[in-house]
């Protein structure tokens, strides 16, 4: 190196501009990224190093966020509580839809001056439906998308709900598949996305052994096609590639379970080819891999996380990644958490740097551990809530920018949501 103003790396640190506190990122005022060039502990990238301190410590504009220590801890319902969601409105604040299995009904919890306030939302005792399984999503508008398996029925049903009162919510409600095929029925383990017009999207299970079908369109107005027939399906995930194109994870096979991913060019016209391709899946018999899995889009990248192992034995948290523009192509896998016996209905969110966050119940209700991924091959487990019988279900959303947690605590049966971020906030 030949030290002169008149080349890019003028002190021959090996930067190319200037570089003062040696993190090997240029000081934004020669034309690099660093933010603040006299501390080498700030610098663009660095999320894990986002502290409560009132400093924009990744250079992002952004101060304090993707916080991974919980703030508050609330408890919202409280009774016998299956599977739960968390979805956050515009104005930032979050509500849970959750199973209350004392009537087989699906409610709608939120704060609301300082007191919860539920709404029931699917079913109920006195309803011509009851629900198992759910899945939820939200629009743009505060508009309340579910899609849930109706056991009365033995079909896929769908609800609308308008969030604007969220005490007296306008419920729009209708069926999309009734095809009862074999003993269980259409709309098995549901999942929903919704695109940029409000448009719901679902991918859904089959009879026991009839496949994977996908829905989009409207109440009244559905079109509905297969995605892949045969053992294929019980579990899926669902995500929309550019607002609107359909990405379907989903797990294939029964004795040798291995994970699967379809995508389709189109939207809601049906006679196109999916395109499937394989994700991951062990070679021994009884290798069940995808028998819990859940799926988000981030950024270029399309994530999922999933059980992986043996049906009888060893059961871990497994993670997959691969460019949304090569799903055919290479997946980078990982193992989140190696213990044996956890993995269990995971929920996966994308922060908005593109980092995945997993919540997922561990040593089958032993706990619930919130996992975020630091670099691109180690994964950090930031939190642990103990409780004392399985959790049905739980979820995770980190639109917010830091997470937002909701899980069951068996022991007090008590619902509870968690918020994570900096006093000050």
């Amino acid at each position: 190196c030949h030290a002169t103003a008149s080349v890019a790396d003028a002190n021959c640190d090996g930067v190319d501009g200037v570089d003062a506190d040696g993190d090997l990122i240029a000081d934004r005022r020669s034309y690099g990224l660093d933010c603040e060039d006299a501390d080498a502990a700030i610098y663009p990238g660095g999320f894990h190093n986002e502290t409560c301190n009132g400093v924009d410590d990744d250079c992002d504009g952004v101060t304090d966020e993707y916080q991974a220590t919980a703030l508050a801890e609330t408890t919202l319902v409280s009774g016998k509580i299956g599977a739960s969601e968390v979805v956050i409105l515009r104005d930032g604040t979050a509500a849970l839809v959750y199973l209350d299995l004392s009537d087989l009904a699906i409610k709608l919890s939120r704060m609301v001056n300082g007191s919860s306030v539920s709404t029931t939302i699917v079913g109920g005792a006195q309803s011509t439906s009851y629900v198992l399984q759910f899945a939820v999503a939200l629009d743009p508008w505060d508009g309340l998308h579910v899609a849930y398996h109706d056991m009365k029925t033995m079909g896929l049903g769908y609800t609308y709900v308008y969030l604007e009162d969220i005490a007296h919510p306008m419920i729009f409600a209708g069926s999309v598949d009734t095809n009862a095929e074999q003993d269980v029925g259409a709309g098995a383990n549901p999942a929903i996305a919704v695109d940029a017009l409000g448009r719901p999207h679902m991918s859904y299970a089959v009879g026991d052994n009839a496949g994977l079908r996908y829905a989009t369109g409207f109440i009244g107005d559905w079109d509905i096609g297969t995605v892949v027939s045969g053992v294929a399906g019980k579990y899926s995930a669902i995500a929309l590639r550019d607002g609107f194109e359909p990405v379907i994870a989903y797990s294939s096979g029964s004795s040798k379970m291995r994970v699967m991913i379809a995508h389709a060019p189109t939207s809601g016209f049906f006679g196109v080819t999916w395109t499937h391709s394989f994700v991951d899946g062990g070679s021994g018999s009884g290798s069940a891999y995808g028998a819990d899995l859940t799926m988000a889009l981030g950024g270029s990248s399309v994530h999922l996380a999933y059980q992986a192992g043996n049906y009888a034995t060893t059961k871990t948290l497994r993670y997959a990644t691969a460019d949304l523009d090569a799903l055919a192509g290479t997946w980078t896998r990982a193992t989140i958490d190696s213990n044996n016996d956890t993995g269990y209905s995971p929920v996966l969110g994308v922060d908005g740097t593109g980092v995945p966050w997993v919540a997922a119940v561990s040593g089958y209700g032993s706990s619930v551990d919130l996992w975020f991924r630091r670099n691109t091959t180690t994964w950090v487990r930031s939190e642990s809530f103990a409780i004392a019988d399985a959790a049905p279900g739980l979820a995770f959303d980190v639109r917010n920018q830091s997470p937002v947690i909701s899980y069951y605590e068996a022991s007090t049966e008590a619902l509870k949501l968690v918020t994570y971020g900096c006093p000050t906030n």
